[in-house]
């Protein structure tokens, strides 16, 4: 990552600039078809990330559980995503715990 006077930057910050930029252009359709461009590369992005990540982590069948009922609810619902992850990640925690003390007590 190239680094400007000791401030690490990214190609986020690159896109506030040009956020403002075609927000004031937005009516051309070039420029909209760019934007949906951008959209898309960006969704193609994080899919390649996530199904990489989704293998090493759906292992069992309570996170397999939780990733289907995760995105189902972020399909059906108009629930925000972090109440879904806090419940996910408390699931999870209960339910490991609930395995500690069944070790434990065998």
């Amino acid at each position: 990552m190239p680094s400007l006077g000791g401030w690490r930057w990214s190609p986020a910050l690159l896109i506030v600039s040009l956020v403002q930029f075609a927000g004031r252009k937005a009516e051309h359709a070039r420029v909209r078809a760019a934007l949906e461009a951008v959209v898309l590369a960006s969704a193609g992005l994080v899919m390649a990330a996530a199904i990489p990540l989704a293998k090493v982590v759906v292992v069992h069948t309570v996170t397999l559980l939780i990733a289907v009922i995760s995105v189902g609810l972020l399909l059906k619902t108009k629930l925000d995503t972090l109440w879904i992850i806090i419940a996910a990640a408390l699931t999870k925690y209960l339910v490991s715990m609930v395995r500690l003390l069944l070790a434990a007590s065998a």
